[in-house]
């Protein structure tokens, strides 16, 4: 048992040694981009450990846990984390109905409905997964949204926010960098290149292997600094694996 962000960081590791830490393809980037390290980041090659637990069940199975090992410290991402599923909830939700219940009021500091038990349950099953079985592994995927393709053909895609390049360097004081806006197409900075390149750097290879779980075509990133969503992007998965790998 285990979360699919545990497994994916274990397997980008098995990935990193069969491919001997190749790096991935930056084609098409602007001349800003000639002098900047094209690998994949420090943070996503660093040692990663995990824990391997045992879990006692009725039937005596042999069943163990993964779990990720977040060290002494508290995680230095919770405000991401708790940001990513505030505004996906935002996004997949009427506005009305996400203001009534998800935005606390001045003066309560309560949303303006109570929310029942009942409500909360409802809330939980609006979650859905895709199943993988591969040998004794059992794996899950949450799907975020389903829509069409451009030939009409039912699609099933990931929700990503993404906050902006200064905030992840440096999440722990990412109040001071909330005057960074991105402002233009191209560039060094303050650019949707600049993202899309730690993307391609930092986070393509975790996605595809979410989306191979769970059989899912593309993700829709939402680039934001906690305040302020700058833009969409729909990113097909083949787009990912040739990034990544060089072909889909």
């Amino acid at each position: 048992m285990m979360s699919t962000s545990t497994i994916t960081s274990l397997l980008s590791h098995l990935y990193y040694m069969i491919a001997n830490f190749k790096s991935p393809h930056f084609s098409g980037l602007s001349k800003a981009y000639d002098d900047e390290p094209l690998k994949f980041m420090v943070s996503q090659r660093k040692p990663n450990t995990v824990f391997l637990r045992q879990q006692k069940t009725e039937d005596h199975r042999e069943l163990y846990a993964i779990d990720s090992d977040a060290g002494f410290g508290e995680p230095s991402n919770t405000v991401l984390l708790k940001m990513g599923k505030y505004m996906e909830k935002m996004f997949t939700t009427d506005a009305d109905y996400f203001n009534d219940h998800f935005v606390l009021d001045l003066a309560t500091n309560k949303p303006r409905i109570d929310m029942t038990e009942a409500m909360i349950d409802e809330l939980r099953d609006e979650d859905y997964f895709r199943y993988m079985m591969v040998g004794k592994m059992f794996l899950r995927s949450q799907i975020d949204c389903r829509g069409e393709d451009e030939n009409g053909n039912p699609i099933v895609f990931e929700l990503k926010t993404r906050a902006t390049a200064p905030l992840r360097y440096d999440i722990s004081n990412y109040i001071d960098f909330l005057d960074y806006n991105i402002i233009k197409c191209k560039g060094r900075h303050s650019s949707f290149e600049r993202e899309f390149f730690d993307l391609v750097r930092g986070g393509f290879l975790k996605y595809i292997m979410q989306m191979k779980i769970g059989r899912m075509q593309g993700a829709a990133i939402a680039y934001h600094n906690t305040q302020k969503v700058y833009g969409f992007e729909y990113i097909k998965l083949e787009e990912m694996e040739n990034r990544v790998f060089g072909c889909s």
